[in-house]
C-alpha cells in the first residue's frame, strides 16, 4: 500500500475530546459526510455506543480561535456546539430528543465552551462575545428553557474550567489577564455559589504560577499547578493546600484549547493522572485517602490529554508508534484493556520507527526524533527538519501520519524538541524566555548539524519546515544559517513589531516573555531577508486572525521585489490552520512537488 496525501488528510485528528457524567462516556469523531468531515458526538453507555449529535451538525466550538470544551453532560442532559452555526444544543438522554438552546442575535455574536450542567438542566460556560468589533469573555448562566445569557463574572479577561461543588453552593474557575498566557500565570478562583451569584471570592495565585483543570472531590478541590518547576497535583482541604504526587514530572497540557483533563477520578479514593516525562507517558494512580500513588503504572506512548473514567474503568485517548489513536477501555479490576473505538486500519506495514535523540551543546540538552525510511532505495537521503507549532507544544514518538508519508517518500524527518517545549519541566520551557527567534533557531541548526555529521543525509537537500511560530522558527533558522536549502512555512509570523496588537485577543500576550519589545524589530524574520539564500514556499489563510493577512503579503512583496526565488499560495476561507480537505490536500502537494523540484528528487 503507497502512502497517500488523501489518507494523510483522512487520519487527522479522528477522535478527541473524551469526557464523562457517571457511567456515560461521550467523545468527538470526525467522519466524513458527502465531501466535507463533520465531528460527530459518539456516547458509550451500558455497553452500547450510539451518535448523540446530529448528522448534519458539526460538534466544535472555536473560542480562543483554538476551541476545546465543545460539549458537557450530566447523566440526563448533554450540551454541544455546532460549529456549522455557532449555536448551543441540548440532548436528552431518556427521550432520546434534540433540541436547540441559544438562537443567533443580530447584534452580538456568542461562542460558548467548557461548560458544566447544573441539576436544574442549565449550563455554566465560558462565553466569548463578539459585539461591535470587541472580543470579551465572561462566565454566564445559559437558561435551557428559553437560551437566556445571564453574566455571572467578566471582571477578568480570560475563563476557564467552570465547575460546581456537588451541592451547587460552592464554584471554581481559572482566570487569567491579558499580557499573560495561561500557562504563564494564572488565578483558582473559589467562590460560594447562591442563586447564581458568586460571594466570598477568594483567589489562589502566585508569581509565575498556572493552575489548571479544577474539580470538585467530597469537600475539598483537586487542582494543578506548576509551583515547583512541574505541573503536579494538589488537593485544598480547610484552607490547607497538599501536595498528592510532587515529582519533578508534568502532569498537566499547556491550557491552548478549553476542556482538556490529564486527571480524573475513578471512583471516591482513586484518582487517575497523566504523566509526561519528556516524550514518555504513563497513567498514574493516586489513593485519596492516602495520597500515596498506588503500585500500578499503566504505560503507552501517548496519551492524549483527555481521560475519564468511573467504578475502576479508564477511558483514554491512546497512540502508539505503529497505529493511530484509538479509544482504549482500561479495567484495573480484572487488569484487562481492549478498544472501545479501534484505530484506523491500514495495510500499510513499513513503518519508520522514532530514534531518539540527545545533543549536548554549550546551552544545555537538545531533545529530537529521528526518522529515516524503513526502506532505503538510495542514499544520501533529502531531509526535512521539522520546528514544531511553537513554544509550549510538545513531541511524542507517537505514530504521525504527515511523518511517515515523508518516509514513505524517501525522506528522513528530524522533529525537535526545541527550548520552550514542554515535557522537560518549566526550566526548559522558560529557556526560551527572551531568546525567541535565537534559541528556538539555533537548536534547530544545532539538531541539523548532528544529524548531517552521523546519518547518510545529503547536505544540499535539507529542507527547514513550520507552521505559525514553528514558521517564524524556521524562518529564522534560514537566516542564521545555510545548512536549509530550501523553507516550507504554513502562515507563519514575519513581523513580531505589532503583532500584540494586530492578532486575537486571546495570543494578545504571546510575546510577553519570549522577547523584549526593544528586540522585536531584530527578530523579524522580514527585516533579514537578505540572509535568506534559499528557496521558499510560503501557504496561507485570508481569515487568519492569530497571523494577520498582512504578515504573509509584506513577506511575499519583500522577497519579490529582490527577486528571492518564492512560491506562495493564499487559500481563500482559511483562518490559522486549513480546516477544509481540498486545501490540506492541495497544500500537500505543493509541498511535495516543491521539494522534488528544489532537490531534483525523482517522484
Amino acid at each position: 500500500m503507497a502512502l497517500s496525501i488523501s489518507w494523510i488528510i483522512q487520519q487527522t485528528e479522528c477522535l478527541t475530546e473524551l469526557r464523562n457524567s457517571d457511567k456515560r462516556v461521550c467523545w468527538i469523531q470526525k467522519k466524513q459526510i458527502g465531501q466535507q468531515y463533520h465531528n460527530q458526538l459518539y456516547c458509550y453507555f451500558l455497553g452500547e455506543i450510539t451518535i448523540i449529535s446530529d448528522q448534519t451538525h458539526s460538534v466544535k466550538s472555536h473560542i480562543h480561535t483554538y476551541g476545546g470544551g465543545s460539549f458537557w453532560l450530566n447523566n440526563e442532559y448533554l450540551w454541544y456546539s455546532n460549529e456549522l452555526d455557532g449555536q448551543l444544543y441540548c440532548y436528552d438522554f431518556s427521550y432520546q430528543q434534540l433540541k436547540q438552546i441559544t438562537m443567533p442575535e443580530q447584534t452580538d455574536h456568542w461562542v460558548f465552551a467548557d461548560g458544566y450542567m447544573t441539576q436544574s438542566g442549565d449550563s455554566i460556560c465560558v462565553a466569548e462575545r463578539h459585539q461591535s468589533g470587541t472580543v470579551k469573555y465572561a462566565l454566564v448562566w445559559i437558561h435551557s428553557a428559553n437560551g437566556l445569557v445571564e453574566v455571572i463574572d467578566d471582571q477578568d479577561d480570560f475563563y476557564a474550567y467552570p465547575r460546581l461543588n456537588q451541592d451547587e453552593t460552592a464554584i471554581c474557575w481559572i482566570s487569567w489577564q491579558k499580557g499573560h498566557m495561561p500557562w504563564q500565570e494564572n488565578k483558582l478562583n473559589v467562590a460560594n455559589f447562591n442563586q447564581q451569584q458568586i460571594h466570598s471570592k477568594e483567589q489562589l495565585s502566585g508569581s509565575n504560577r498556572s493552575y489548571s483543570q479544577p474539580i470538585w472531590h467530597q469537600d475539598s478541590l483537586i487542582y494543578l499547578h506548576d509551583g515547583t518547576g512541574f505541573s503536579n497535583p494538589y488537593r485544598r482541604q480547610d484552607q490547607q493546600e497538599i501536595p498528592l504526587h510532587p515529582c519533578p514530572i508534568d502532569m498537566g497540557e499547556p491550557l491552548w484549547q478549553l476542556g482538556v483533563s490529564t486527571l480524573c477520578l475513578l471512583d471516591e479514593s482513586t484518582l487517575a493522572i497523566r504523566c509526561q516525562h519528556q516524550a514518555h507517558h504513563a497513567i498514574n494512580l493516586i489513593d485519596l485517602n492516602t495520597n500515596h500513588v498506588r503500585s500500578e503504572v499503566i504505560e503507552n506512548t501517548e496519551f492524549k490529554p483527555y481521560l475519564a473514567g468511573y467504578d475502576q474503568q479508564l477511558f483514554c485517548l491512546v497512540n502508539e508508534p505503529t497505529t493511530l489513536t484509538g479509544l482504549s477501555l482500561i479495567n484495573l479490576t480484572t487488569q484487562t484493556t481492549h478498544y472501545l473505538v479501534s484505530p484506523p486500519t491500514c495495510d500499510y506495514q513499513e513503518w519508520s520507527l522514532p530514534k531518539p535523540l540527545q545533543i549536548d551543546t554549550l546551552r544545555g540538552v537538545i531533545y529530537a526524533f529521528l526518522y529515516l525510511p524503513a526502506v532505503i532505495n538510495h542514499q544520501p537521503l533529502p531531509l526535512i527538519v521539522n520546528c514544531h507549532s511553537g513554544p509550549t507544544a510538545s513531541l511524542s514518538n507517537a505514530l504521525k501520519p504527515l511523518t511517515q508519508y515523508w518516509c514513505h517518500h524517501g525522506y528522513a524527518v528530524l522533529d525537535v524538541a526545541y527550548s520552550g517545549t514542554v515535557g522537560y519541566g518549566k526550566s526548559y520551557q522558560q529557556r526560551l524566555d527572551g531568546h525567541y527567534g535565537l534559541m528556538d533557531s539555533q537548536d534547530c541548526i544545532e539538531a541539523t548539524q548532528y544529524v548531517l555529521d552521523h546519518y547518510p543525509i545529503h547536505p544540499n537537500c535539507v529542507a527547514i519546515r513550520g507552521k505559525s511560530s514553528g514558521g517564524f522558527t524556521a524562518l529564522n533558522g534560514m537566516i542564521q544559517s545555510n545548512l536549509f536549502s530550501a523553507g516550507i512555512i504554513y502562515y507563519g509570523i514575519t513581523n513580531l513589531v505589532g503583532l500584540d496588537q494586530t492578532t486575537h485577543a486571546f495570543e494578545s500576550g504571546y510575546l510577553s516573555t519570549l522577547v523584549k519589545p526593544a528586540d522585536q524589530y531584530s527578530r523579524s524574520p522580514i527585516n533579514h531577508i537578505d540572509s535568506i539564500q534559499a528557496p521558499l514556499l510560503l501557504l496561507y489563510g485570508d481569515q487568519d486572525p492569530v497571523v494577520p493577512l498582512a504578515q504573509a503579503e509584506s513577506m511575499i512583496a519583500r522577497l519579490t521585489k529582490i527577486n528571492h526565488p518564492i512560491s506562495s499560495k493564499c487559500y481563500h476561507g482559511e483562518g490559522h490552520g486549513f480546516s477544509k480537505p481540498e486545501h490540506q490536500e492541495h497544500a500537500m502537494s505543493l509541498e511535495h512537488s516543491f521539494l522534488e523540484k528544489q532537490f531534483k528528487l525523482p517522484s
